[in-house]
């Protein structure tokens, strides 16, 4: 007997989550499961208000077998996180859902489908004609989620069905209150007034670490709520930090807001009497002007070196507890206002460092009870004084974003790294790096040539990047370009194109271009920043930096730029990650915890990499691996980017090598979980290697599967039905084969029988289990297949012979009895025609 599951969307906001509820109230023996991680307001409500209900664990839910799958204001199956891997045909499905029809629709037993406002008002709806009751904590929520969807009622799609739902719940006990505190966000007339003031007030500041902007009014009284301005007001023009300054009187209000992640409103509004948490801090200065404080504030940014490459902490220095979660980390770091902290046990032992980022993405993938220390830092870089030029080599030469400050063997404090900082040579290697580019093949250079030239007179910067850059490094050929630009790369592509006489094949979704030319391709891109919305999925992707495209990337070797434009930098390395000394050591390195949970396609690539070039895996990359493996990250992954890796992988030098390290990290079970790489599929694939005969390679990679089991593999990764029918027959004329060469037979048949076959398929026959398959097989590789008569069709013309098919009836007679021994030279050739072939 199967269980019922009710779920909604990842990425929940009020209207799934208060469906969710909903549906658990109507399908009540059911399992409640939230995908994901929920937007953060509503995280924030479930940390004060707390779910009125039960929430399961995937691990609880996740080996049992599925009857009914109750999906609320979503009907993708992309979007219900990895609830779809328990779905199989035999589970019924209950959709509810208020958004329109799309191609994408799951089909269900019951498709609930209204064009309501919101989700939820279905749900209440069915509630109320099944006279189901309500608590007034569950009514809350679920008038939170109409007001969301509804924009509190006022909407154009808001429908009267809505208003008769809010109606109802109100009747049930739902706290507007409380709805107000975590929905609504209306300003009062003063507030927009000095909202407006704001606006027309306003100063950006560029900065380091971000935009700054400075808002300010002299309003006639104060102001209640002011914050609620400020905050539209940031809300408005996205600055990293915003200062409000408010004149009431003789003294200045300073109201902060900040994104919390450059810039600690509570810690630089504490210079100036004032106070608050990360994202939220005000001051009053007395006897003063708007002018003279932001002139203040902007002389204190500059001089504390905010912003700057890196900010040391002073004692108390707080350990995070290994044992604590990712959620109980999160927090005690938010307590602090802190973006990072050490790692480690009672004994004071330190096991590394953990960062908020870090625990921001695991807390967006669902992993908020995992232990924080599955997605620390491990490399612990020490100095023993605070010397700010010793701190900044050691970040330059290792890469690490901390450093421990240490003195008598105890922490001191500790310096972290405000942004990645570039690893500068000195001007003698980089003039090498432009004669390296000097020494690339005539037509790639005249490609980054053209392209500079271009990019100058357009006045923007360019790089190649990525895998480019890395073999350049390496002395290794690239045969295509790789490059991006810091502006569209499409319209940049289009004029390298139309000057190189390439063909131009855009992709507007993600701004990217690809140029063809004879001998090789130019992938061009948009310097672009990325955010995975789920663990497994495809990213989010919007322009970005240099900085944030080289951050994107999976490992420091791929994470590294040079310069082609303007035309003084032409050839610069820029390297934040430490990926030139990663090749130099030979290290596959990720650049951060969660690489392989927001990507494991990552794992085999750093597998592959790692045998393609000698390098070894860094020992917490390879932790991370595991870690990623074991938590069954990588089942999220869609069917189309593994075989694509998969495929990769048979195009290298070394294919039995990385399948035989994927397997022993169990990474192949994503495939199938009864795959082995045996020393004799190891052996036959390092024999195929080279051959580029990917079916033969995918038969032996599946050889110890059943037929129809290799069958449903390559059905469940999307090979082309082609490519079926390919494996199909090999795997049939090798059984035929099989079954010939396995008794004794004269050699004219073995020649037959092998002739017909590929030289791949031949690999896999002299690995048969049957000894006399592999005898035969060898005799025709070594003897059979170079024995051929002497007599050929021009010399039995010259014996009289016409031209018929009667020749080729000869040759092959005379073949057949040449290669059983019966005749040798070209005489015996001659009277055994004459004698089985008379003339008329």
């Amino acid at each position: 007997m199967g269980i019922k599951i009710v779920t909604t969307h990842s990425g929940a906001d009020f209207d799934a989550l208060a469906s969710l509820l909903a549906a658990s109230k109507l399908y009540r023996d059911a399992f409640v499961f939230l995908p994901g991680s929920p937007e953060r307001k509503v995280r924030n409500y479930l940390e004060t208000e707390k779910f009125p209900g039960k929430l399961c664990q995937f691990r609880e839910i996740k080996n049992k077998t599925v009857d009914l799958l109750v999906v609320t204001d979503t009907r993708h199956a992309s979007r219900i996180g990895r609830i779809k891997e328990l779905i199989d045909k035999n589970t019924r499905i209950h959709l509810y859902d208020h958004h329109p029809e799309t191609e994408k629709d799951m089909n269900g037993e019951i498709n609930e489908k209204k064009k309501y406002g919101a989700t939820t008002t279905i749900m209440v709806e069915k509630l109320k004609q099944e006279a189901i009751p309500l608590s007034p904590h569950e009514a809350t929520l679920m008038t939170m989620g109409i007001y969301e969807d509804t924009g509190c009622l006022t909407y154009p799609m808001t429908t009267p069905e809505d208003l008769m739902a809010v109606s109802y719940l109100l009747t049930r006990g739902a706290d507007l209150s409380v709805v107000s505190s975590h929905v609504i966000n209306t300003l009062t007339e003063e507030q927009v007034m000095i909202l407006n003031t704001f606006l027309q007030n306003k100063e950006i500041f560029k900065h380091p670490q971000g935009t700054i902007a400075f808002v300010s009014a002299s309003p006639e009284k104060y102001v209640e709520d002011l914050s609620v301005a400020v905050q539209k007001a940031a809300e408005i023009l996205k600055p990293r930090a915003i200062f409000a300054l408010v004149k009431l009187e003789s003294k200045v209000l300073c109201v902060m807001r900040s994104d919390g992640r450059k810039f600690n409103a509570g810690n630089i509004l504490k210079n100036f009497g004032g106070g608050g948490h990360r994202t939220a801090a005000s001051a009053i200065f007395e006897d003063t002007s708007i002018a003279d404080v932001k002139e203040k504030i902007l002389k204190f940014l500059k001089q504390k070196n905010i912003g700057s490459e890196f900010s040391i902490l002073k004692p108390p220095v707080k350990v995070i507890p290994e044992n604590d979660t990712v959620l109980e980390a999160y927090r005690a770091l938010i307590h602090m206002g802190w973006d990072f902290a050490p790692a480690g046990n009672e004994a004071g032992l330190l096991r590394g460092i953990i960062e908020k980022d870090d625990l921001e993405k695991a807390i967006r993938h669902g992993l908020a009870n995992h232990p924080a220390i599955e997605f620390m830092h491990t490399g612990i870089v020490t100095v023993d004084r605070e010397d700010r030029k010793e701190i900044m080599r050691k970040f330059a030469d290792t890469g690490s974003p901390f450093v421990i400050i240490k003195k008598d063997g105890k922490i001191k404090s500790f310096a972290a790294r405000n942004r990645p900082i570039e690893v500068k040579d000195n001007k003698a290697k980089q003039s090498n790096l432009r004669k390296m580019l000097e020494k690339l093949p005539e037509g790639v250079y005249k490609i980054l040539d053209v392209s500079a030239g271009i990019a100058l007179r357009e006045g923007i910067s360019i790089y190649c990047a990525g895998g480019m850059v890395r073999d350049i490094l390496m002395g290794i050929e690239h045969k295509d370009v790789d490059i991006v630009a810091e502006k569209n790369g499409i319209e940049f592509a289009k004029k390298l194109g139309a000057k190189l006489g390439g063909r131009v094949h855009s992709h507007k979704k993600f701004n990217t271009a690809v140029i063809d030319l004879p001998d090789r391709k130019i992938d061009i891109a948009t310097l672009r920043k990325e955010y995975y919305t789920l663990p497994a999925a495809l990213p989010d992707i919007e322009t970005g930096t240099l900085l944030q495209d080289l951050k994107r990337r999976d490992f420091t070797i791929n994470a590294m730029a040079m310069q082609l434009s303007p035309e003084k930098d032409f050839g610069r390395l820029i390297d934040f990650f430490g990926g030139k000394k990663d090749i130099e050591e030979g290290v596959i390195r990720i650049l951060y915890p969660l690489s392989f949970v927001e990507d494991p396609t990552r794992i085999f690539r750093a597998v592959r990499f790692s045998k393609r070039f000698g390098f070894r895996i860094s020992s917490e990359t390879m932790k991370q691996i595991k870690k990623s493996i074991h938590m069954e990250i990588h089942l999220g992954l869609s069917s189309d980017r593994v075989k694509e890796e998969i495929l990769n992988i048979m195009n290298e030098n070394n294919p039995h090598r990385i399948f035989k390290t994927l397997y022993s990290l169990g990474a192949l079970d994503y495939l199938h979980r009864d795959i082995k790489i045996t020393p004799e599929i190891s052996s036959l694939l390092k024999k195929l290697s080279g051959t580029a005969d990917y079916i033969a390679m995918i038969s032996v990679l599946l050889k110890e599967l059943p037929e129809e089991e290799g069958l449903s593999v390559l059905k469940k990764f999307n090979f082309s039905k082609k490519y079926i029918e390919t494996y199909q027959q090999l795997k049939r004329k090798l059984k035929e084969a099989e079954k010939i060469l396995e008794v004794s037979i004269s050699p004219a048949r073995i020649y037959k029988t092998c002739s017909v076959l590929t030289e791949s398929a031949l690999e896999i026959l002299l690995n048969s289990d049957d000894p006399r398959v592999r005898k035969n097989v060898r005799l025709y590789k070594n003897k059979l297949k170079g024995i051929k008569p002497l007599t050929g069709g021009k010399k039995l013309m010259e014996m009289g012979y016409k031209p018929s098919p009667l020749l080729s009836e000869i040759t092959n007679t005379l073949k057949a009895a040449k290669l059983n021994g019966k005749i040798k030279t070209a005489g015996e050739e001659e009277l055994f025609i004459k004698e089985n072939f008379p003339r008329s």
